[in-house]
């Protein structure tokens, strides 16, 4: 039976004509831009999402450092990255504020407007691509959950639910809790655009988990009267979430710097918390003109560098009424000198589908020494420290005769000790393979940091134990061997073809957490600990004293 928030009872009377008509005129206007391409390559947004591996390939500059295969790396000298399959079943989810503040702007461009325009643009170029698509609507709590499907009509139903003219003056904005809830019903890696005003706080741990586990990006719906308060005079000024009320003189020239002053320091407030928690974060004007353009910058290339983002864009007004977007990339790079993007290509599309490109000049970039003008010069290497003339003759000697009577020191120190019968010392017992692997294991346990949703250190530290452990049982270097490789070795030593597979698709989860970042429910990854207990109980040496019941083994596996 579905919850109250996933299947919301839409109350009679909210779906009136004027509410399907604009609906219908969003349908109309996002339609041409998602399919004229707005969206840029859609695709490349969201690359690395991939799960299914393809192959290895070697390494070039400008690779990501995270997919390199150290087991091929291992074996070829050089380094080899993997390649996967793009993940083709992407989910698009659209987290919308629907407080009352959202109702709060100026007449031309609502916030709620534009907010169900871009859960329409979204879910159309996401429709487009035959990905899925869902909804989460909140404000004082999570007032609807619309789970993820495919084609255009279900995103319909999202604008719908999001143009609802239900939002009862008073109700205040609660992000964390609705933010939590996502969280927790979405399986799968998913992209999701929280789209809010962020005039509220305490969501920032709530982001950054759910940034762990998905793309997170957060819209923020900027309107003119958030930045500045217009010369009218006097004002009676209503809050729409806690109903009180005040008469602000907006033709006092202090008045309005200091409400100018106030919006800034709450900007900023905003912008550290979603900066903190890990998210890309994208301002949207509401001051211009719904028809505006669309810019859509590439990524540029430049050679001997290392991208570190995907671009982060902000679009924002210019006095004289035109549309600026910036667009900044972070570089990191490893030569020191000039060095030239080359130029890079900009498309503009406009809300009626038309458009063009241009080509925007190239950067010259020099990259100089931390080494400032003036500083002291690096220093040379010393030279090796000779010691001049020959050692004293009794120096070997008297070394030797030394040596000799320590030895007999020892000597008579061990004969009295046994005399006396006092036990020597014994020797700890060195750990076998297996108590080791133990060991490590029961550390990872105790870690529980898939609570912490340190997925890639967990089933890191797995993968290294597990194959370790087999290094040290069979005899080879099983650290430098891919999955089936190891298989096959395993199988070849005389071990299980069951068991061999049980190893293999055991690290195979490890390489998806670790390379591909496909991360499991907490319970899936205590199970995969307990299959790498398992792994070295059941590939132990086996002493006389040892049951070999195959049924209690296998018994034990199916647990």
């Amino acid at each position: 039976m579905a919850s109250p928030a996933s299947q919301p009872t839409i109350p009679p009377g909210l779906i009136t004509p004027g509410l399907m008509s604009r609906v219908r005129g969003i349908e109309i206007r996002t339609r041409k831009l998602a399919a004229s391409g707005v969206a840029g390559n859609y695709r490349s947004v969201f690359r690395g999402s991939g799960i299914e591996f393809a192959e290895a390939r070697e390494y070039v500059p400008g690779d990501d450092v995270r997919r390199i295969d150290w087991n091929v790396t291992a074996r070829m000298g050089t380094p080899w990255v993997k390649e996967f399959v793009e993940e083709r079943d992407l989910s698009v989810i659209s987290v919308v504020d629907r407080s009352p503040s959202m109702l709060a702007a100026t007449p031309e461009r609502g916030r709620l407007g534009a907010a169900a325009e871009l859960v329409a643009l979204l879910g159309f170029s996401a429709a487009y691509n035959n990905d899925r698509t869902g909804l989460l609507t909140f404000s004082d709590g999570v007032d609807a959950y619309v789970e993820p499907r495919r084609g255009t009509r279900h995103v319909l139903r999202q604008v719908r639910d999001v143009l609802l003219a239900d939002i009862a003056p008073g109700r205040g904005t609660a992000m964390a809790p609705a933010l939590h809830h996502l969280a927790r019903v979405l399986r799968r890696r998913s992209v999701v655009f929280v789209i809010s005003d962020f005039f509220t706080s305490g969501y920032a741990q709530s982001l950054q988990t759910l940034a762990r586990r998905h793309d997170v990006i957060a819209l923020t719906l900027i309107d003119p009267l958030d930045l500045e308060l217009p010369d009218v005079g006097l004002l009676d000024v209503l809050d729409a979430e806690t109903g009180r009320r005040l008469v602000v003189d907006s033709g006092s020239r202090r008045v309005r710097e200091a409400y100018r002053e106030a919006a800034a320091q709450r900007a900023a407030a905003r912008d550290l918390r979603l900066s903190r928690a890990g998210v890309d974060r994208i301002a949207i004007h509401l001051d211009g003109d719904p028809d505006s353009i669309v810019v859509t910058v590439p990524l540029p290339e430049i050679a001997d560098a290392e991208v570190l983002n995907d671009g982060e864009t902000i679009t924002s007004m210019l006095p004289d009424g035109r549309q600026a977007t910036e667009t900044t990339f972070l570089y990191q790079l490893f030569n020191l000198g000039p060095i030239e993007s080359g130029p890079v290509p900009v498309r503009w599309i406009q809300e009626d589908g038309t458009g063009g490109e241009f080509a925007a000049p190239g950067a010259q970039i020099t990259v100089l020494s931390v080494r400032q003008p003036g500083d002291e010069a690096l220093r040379p290497l010393k030279p090796p420290l000779a010691i001049e003339g020959a050692p004293p003759a009794w120096l070997l000697p008297g070394a030797i005769l030394l040596g000799a009577l320590v030895l007999v020191a020892l000597a008579v120190l061990g004969v009295r000790r046994l005399r006396r019968g006092e036990p020597e010392a014994e020797e700890r017992p060195v750990d076998t393979p297996e108590q080791s692997a133990r060991e490590r294991l029961a550390g990872v346990q105790h870690a529980r940091l898939p609570e912490e949703a340190e997925f890639q250190r967990f089933y890191g530290t797995i993968a290294a134990v597990v194959r370790e452990y087999l290094a040290a049982r069979f005899g080879f270097n099983a650290t430098a061997l891919t999955s089936r490789e190891l298989e096959a070795r395993m199988t070849s030593h005389g071990v299980d073809r069951w068991q061999a597979r049980l190893v293999s698709g055991l690290l195979d989860r490890c390489d998806r957490a670790v390379y591909a970042r496909q991360y499991p429910d907490p319970a899936s990854a205590d199970h995969d600990l307990t299959v790498a207990f398992e792994i070295v109980e059941l590939s132990r040496p086996r002493t006389d004293g040892d049951a070999v019941d195959g049924a209690t083994e296998d018994e034990r596996v199916a647990s």
